[in-house]
């Protein structure tokens, strides 16, 4: 009885441990990306409409933009504004990691969109 315990329950944690794997594939993984692209475009060209064209920015060391190349930053800083990306900070643990990696990613694909908008 404890041997057919024993393999019911290993059983159980192979199967636990393949759907786990299987629901962390690449194919699953695009899926949030593109809602993150087809929300930040939406909500870029929502401001835009509104007459907000400031650009996000890591409030961090530089002021970094996302999406934007450093010798067009001021340019682009001149013509559009900016905002900083509320919650972002230079020190952060592992577990904030992938958060501001979102955030990062979301600021990317909003100010591409918002500097056809300042430019256009």
């Amino acid at each position: 009885m404890k041997q057919l315990l024993t393999v019911v329950v290993v059983s159980l944690l192979l199967c636990a441990c393949t759907l786990q794997a299987q629901s962390n594939s690449p194919a699953t993984e695009s899926q949030p990306k593109q809602l993150l692209e087809t929300s930040a475009k939406q909500l870029a060209k929502a401001s835009a409409e509104k007459g907000d064209t400031r650009l996000l920015y890591l409030p961090i060391r530089g002021n970094p933009i996302p999406g934007i190349a450093v010798e067009q930053k001021q340019a682009a800083i001149n013509k559009c504004g900016s905002q900083p990306i509320k919650g972002f900070k230079d020190n952060f643990t592992a577990d904030e990691k992938k958060d501001l990696l979102k955030k990062m990613a979301f600021a990317k694909q909003y100010n591409l969109v918002m500097i056809d908008f300042c430019f256009n």
